[in-house]
């Protein structure tokens, strides 16, 4: 076509995205035939099964719809006439573009491969550029609100709100921006999902997080424990440093002490060597002597031989004297021998005197330390002993105040035994009622109570949960629990409420996905209980109220906030008996101050419900009256009622057994839990008590073993007096018999003199043995001189041996001490090695490392002996031993660390995709959630006038639940008086009213479609004559007069006689006359004639209505097209025939002629 055609198209009303012409060929029931539309209201009008739905689909599919949007096949080859298989088969469209020109698209359909081609304007094109055509028109026939094929006009009407929304959003614009609302939708949900996906991965990220922190802090003691075993090691080692330096030097003093013993030794060695000398020289010397003295001997016994013959005479008296001679030289002998034992004995005595007198004096240095010693430890003793008396009175007490408590803890428990557990009550309740709500709430409730606890301990859950919320609601008037019940929905009352989104998130997780329940859960992060009221208590009375039905609910303060913040609670007012309340201040109530919502309690005769009491326990129904601010149509109409009779189900009533008892009950759980707590900080304190008492005993014991040292300690010095006056004792005793061996010594020389005397006399008495007794003398003398020299001689050869055996014994001694002194010396060089190779691995010369690190050492190591340092590093074995070695700790910890570590880098970084979330979907969904709503307004305000003027009413309600793709549009009617709005229902009205619905709402959509055209396929089937009346004017005048209005494809095989709205300018009316039988029945032209004549649908009608007529005809029947309003056909173009198997018809060549409007 022309750019000329196009502009006059134009200026006939035509608006780009209109469709102008429309061809099929081999479609359907069509050979060939081509429509010529009108710009505004198009009728498609014709008998039943003569194809006017084919036009349907041919504006369907060659606008990229698919074959289940015309509801039909989803075979596109089922769509080519049957019996023109193989043959060219296409459907064409011509349609205004928004450069002022026509486009021709045309989409060929292939029976063989079920698929198609596409061209634009005879030239090959791809599907996606005809889809990016129609797309940049704003051609959506995949949209019920655009395109409803006759299969689909019942769907509309079934369509969810939920899909309602979201062919809504479709078909309109936003007026302030290019996105498009629906996609729009999608992108605010799928931010939603990424926002919700990033939240779960935070909290992921967090729980690993916390479990990785978990972790270390586990493995941290652990690691504490191994790092003291490795400072215990490298303690250690320091010890073993020290040990050897200690023994070094240790070793070195031994060294030397056995170079001292060595030189002493070999000092007495030669002095003993020095000794033997001497008195082996005085041994020759008295050798030589007693030689001498033997010969003198000999030949004194020579002359004694002589003289004992001449003395034989005087045998007896010399015999005698020389017995007295014998007996005085041995005990003189005998005396000395004891003086010399009694002398050295005497040296000893002396020695050992002097050393217990010098230990004496050195222990009574000490004496006064000890004693204070001993002091301080008694005053300890004395004070641990106090201590532990008063420890142990404390523990007494405590145990005196545990079994107080245990008892009273008995008695709580007992008594609590005594009350019934009001959850157990609720939970009864919900058992006695058949209802799947309270039944599954009651599965999450029993949950709960199971888990409860062991949830809070492992931090799962946060905080508490209150649920059931009715479990937790007290109404004592059993009418004002009706009205709770009736203001409250049920669903709200099994919902469980919680104060973060935590625990939300978890129980929603566990009770939906987990176990497959429906309850509802509520974070309320904000309780707000102090709410504004618009009347005082007084002015409520005055009003003829009884008060606000929430002053009649006791619940904690979470509850009635969320009865508050969803249901405006503090809105609802309640009276018992109607007779006070005026209409005047029910409209006041009601609509003027804001939509207050009142609940009248009738009262009968019969006193059924006349008392707050009556009735509780007795399970009778009652009447409650609903007043409400539901608009009506007569603005100046009272509020809408409604009273009904209620048998309340007793789910918010009294359920403890009265407020005494619940307090009661809960007073009793304060106090088990505070004297439990009492017990355990007893129990504790008494375990402390014990704890420091077995300490006190300990020290007790160590410092009475010290004691018993220190008093041990004090006798020392006496117990050395004791041994010194001893000692004194055995010398004087000693001196004594010292002094009595030099009396008789003296006593003995007296004697031996008094011998001598009477020997001289004897001699000189007897003249005769003169000399004998000279010569016996002498023997007598000689004989004591030999043993006189004999025993110098013995005694100084056994000096001699003694001396040798002590050579011998020094000799061992020197050289044990010498093996000694080599052992040190190797075992120094040993340790000096040892520690020179510890050392030189620091790679410190021997000075720096004594500097820099062995000073280090000896302050960490203070002992300074080798025992205590044994001792010290025994200590530090036995500790490294107690604690396990883990090499693999260490490795684990630093995994761990660094795992942790990383999650905080993801949880930092899924925490900002959150916000970035969340700030996205801030700013997007106000804006889109603002622009729906006032579109939902709009359509409200247009579908609500639209329905009145039908004598009907409706509304059009946005639900914003849940996401944003939940979001839900709500179509209210009401067909009758005395009936409330409610949702249009594919079930529940009949077909008649949702296809009145149904129209109202696209006229309603009208204003605000972006799709140019709209097609809708018999929606008038099943009106009554009175609403098609109604409804075919409302089309006519929402469609035509404007030319901003959208072209319109209304589809029906009948119109009513006598339609005033016909008579416009606007209408087109495409007649279809194709089918079997129909032009046996009528001639076409007949028919023609008549509907130029008015004779079928009134004068004013057939003159001045423009229309077109298609007609086919081929084996089954006879058919033509025509457009009339008085006027000659200006158009002819070849049409297609309708096959059916069953019937044969001569055929005909198909005629169609159309009239366009001028």
């Amino acid at each position: 076509m022309s750019p000329l055609d196009a502009l006059s198209l134009i200026a006939r009303g035509f608006k780009a995205g209109s469709i102008v012409r429309l061809k099929m060929k081999n479609f359907l029931t069509y050979d060939e035939c081509e429509f010529l539309t009108g710009p505004k209201l198009n009728i498609v009008i014709g008998p039943n099964g003569t194809g006017k739905s084919a036009l349907t689909h041919a504006i369907c599919l060659a606008c990229c719809g698919s074959t289940s949007d015309v509801g039909r096949s989803n075979d596109l080859s089922k769509f080519v006439k049957h019996g023109a298989e193989g043959k060219e088969s296409f459907v064409e469209v011509d349609i205004l573009t928004l450069e002022r020109t026509i486009v021709t698209i045309r989409r060929v359909i292939n029976s063989d491969n079920k698929g198609s081609k596409w061209s634009l304007d005879n030239r090959p094109a791809k599907q996606a550029d005809v889809k990016a055509l129609v797309a940049s028109l704003s051609i959506d026939v995949d949209n019920l609100c655009s395109f409803m094929p006759q299969d689909k006009v019942g769907n509309f009407s079934r369509c969810t709100p939920k899909e309602m929304l979201s062919q809504t959003l479709k078909a309109v614009q936003d007026p302030n921006s290019d996105v498009n609302l629906s996609d729009e939708q999608r992108a605010l949900s799928q931010i939603q999902d990424a926002k919700e996906e990033y939240r779960r991965k935070r909290d992921a990220k967090q729980t690993a997080l916390d479990a990785s922190k978990r972790e270390l802090e586990g493995m941290r003691a652990e690691l504490d424990r191994m790092q003291r075993r490795e400072e215990k090691q490298e303690l250690l080692k320091k010890y073993e440093v020290r040990l050897l330096a200690v023994e070094i030097g240790e070793l070195e003093g031994k060294i030397t002490e056995k170079e001292l013993v060595v030189e002493e030794k070999t000092n007495l060695l030669k002095a003993e060597q020095a000794k033997i000398a001497p008195l082996e020289e005085l041994i020759r010397d008295l050798t030589v002597q007693q030689t001498a003295r033997d010969r003198d001997a000999a030949a004194a016994q020579d002359k004694q031989q002589l003289i004992d013959e001449a003395l034989r005479g005087k045998k007896d008296v010399i015999l005698n004297c020389d017995n007295d001679v014998d007996l005085t030289s041995n005990a003189l002998r005998m005396v000395e021998t004891s003086r010399q034992a009694k002398e050295e004995q005497r040296a000893t005595v002396v020695h050992a005197l002097e050393a217990h007198q010098h230990e004496e004096a050195q222990a009574r240095e000490l004496l006064p330390t000890l004693q204070a010693k001993l002091a301080a430890n008694e005053t300890a003793s004395r004070q641990l002993w106090e201590e532990k008396t008063a420890a142990e009175e404390v523990k007494a007490e405590l145990e005196i105040r545990i079994n107080e408590l245990r008892g009273e803890m008995t008695n709580i428990t007992r008594e609590q035994s005594s009350l019934q557990d009001f959850k157990q009550i609720f939970r009864e309740k919900l058992s006695r009622h058949n209802d799947p709500m309270m039944r599954e709430a009651g599965q999450a409730m029993d949950w709960l109570a199971e888990n409860q606890d062991r949830l809070r301990r492992s931090g799962q859950l946060r905080s508490d949960v209150w649920g059931p919320v009715a479990m937790y609601c007290n109404v004592a008037d059993p009418a004002c629990a009706a009205m709770l019940e009736k203001a409250i929905p049920m669903n709200r009352l099994m919902s469980f409420v919680v104060d973060n989104d935590n625990d939300r998130n978890f129980l929603k997780h566990q009770l939906r996905e987990v176990m497959h329940l429906k309850t509802d859960i509520i974070t309320m992060k904000k309780i707000n209980t102090d709410v504004r009221r618009p009347y005082t208590e007084q002015q409520v009375q005055q009003l003829g109220m009884k008060g606000y039905l929430c002053d009649q609910l006791e619940c904690p303060d979470i509850i009635r906030a969320l009865f508050y913040s969803f249901h405006t609670l503090q809105r609802v007012l309640w009276a018992r008996g109607v007779d006070n309340l005026s209409q005047e201040t029910q409209v006041r109530l009601c609509q003027q101050d804001g939509g207050f919502k009142l609940y009248i309690h009738e009262v009968n005769d019969g006193g059924r419900g006349g008392s707050s009491r009556q009735g509780q326990n007795q399970g009778a129904g009652m009447t409650i009256v609903e007043y409400n601010g539901k608009r009506s149509r007569n603005p100046n109409a009272a509020p809408s009622t409604s009273s009904i009779g209620i048998t309340p189900k007793n789910i918010v009533t009294s359920q403890s057994g009265g407020d005494d008892v619940a307090e009661r009950r809960a007073a009793l759980d304060r106090q088990h839990k505070e004297a439990g707590a009492k017990l355990n900080q007893a129990g504790q304190e008494k375990r402390d008590q014990e704890a420091r008492i077995r300490q006190l005993y300990e020290q007790i014991n160590k410092l009475k073993a010290e004691k018993d040292e220190l008093r041990a300690s004090l006798k020392v010095p006496d117990s050395l007096r004791q041994k010194v006056i001893a000692t004194q004792r055995a010398l004087a005793s000693l001196d004594k018999e010292l002094a009595t061996l030099s009396d008789r010594t003296k006593k003995e020389a007296a004697y031996t003199g008094a011998i001598d005397s009477l020997l001289g006399a004897v001699r000189n008495a007897v003249k005769l043995a003169q000399r004998s007794t000279a010569q016996r003398v002498d023997r007598a003398v000689t004989a004591s001189l030999q043993g006189e020299l004999q025993r110098p001689i013995a005694e100084h050869t056994q000096a001699v041996k003694e001396a040798r055996r002590g050579v011998q014994d020094l000799n061992k001694e020197l050289n044990a001490a010498v093996k000694e002194r080599t052992e040190a010396q190797n075992r120094f060089e040993e340790k000096e090695a040892e520690l020179n190779v510890i050392i030189d691995r620091t790679g410190k010369t021997t000075d720096q490392y004594a500097a820099d690190v062995y000073t280090k050492i000896v302050q960490e190591c203070p002992e300074d002996t080798v025992a205590l340092i044994n001792a010290r590093v025994d200590a530090l074995n036995d500790e490294i031993n107690r604690i396990a070695d883990n090499p693999q700790l260490q490795q684990r910890f630093e995994e761990v660390t660094q795992n942790a570590q990383r999650l905080e880098g993801e949880l930092k970084q899924a925490s900002t995709e959150l916000d970035n979330a969340e700030e996205s979907l801030a700013a997007r969904s106000e804006r889109w959630s603002d622009t729906v709503s006032k579109i939902a307004k709009k359509l409200d305000v247009k579908f609500a006038e639209f329905m009145q003027n039908l004598q009907l009413d409706g509304s059009v309600q946005l639900i914003k639940v849940g996401k944003f793709d939940d979001y839900e549009l709500q179509l209210n009617v009401r067909f009758r008086d005395g009936q409330d709005l409610s949702p249009l229902d594919g079930n529940k009205h009949s077909g008649g009213e949702r296809a009145v619905s149904t129209v109202m709402f696209l006229m309603a959509l009208q204003d605000m479609t972006t799709s140019p055209f709209r097609v809708v396929d018999e929606i008038n089937q099943g009106m009554d004559e009175s609403n098609e009346r109604l409804v075919f004017d409302r089309i006519v005048k929402s469609c035509c007069g404007d030319a901003s209005k959208p072209q319109y494809f209304l589809v029906t095989p009948k119109l009513l006689q006598g339609l005033g709205a016909m008579n416009n300018e606007d209408v087109t009316v495409l007649l279809v006359w194709n089918g079997p039988g129909t032009l046996n029945k009528w001639t076409f032209e007949d028919v023609l004639r008549k509907l130029s004549h008015g004779e079928y649908m009134g004068a004013s009608s057939a003159t001045q209505s423009n229309g077109s007529s298609a007609h086919s005809s081929g084996a089954h029947g006879n058919g033509s097209s025509s457009s009339s309003n008085g006027r000659q056909p200006k158009r002819r173009v070849v049409e297609s025939e309708e096959e059916e198997e069953e019937e044969t018809e001569p055929e005909r060549k198909p005629v169609i002629i159309k009239k366009q409007k001028k």
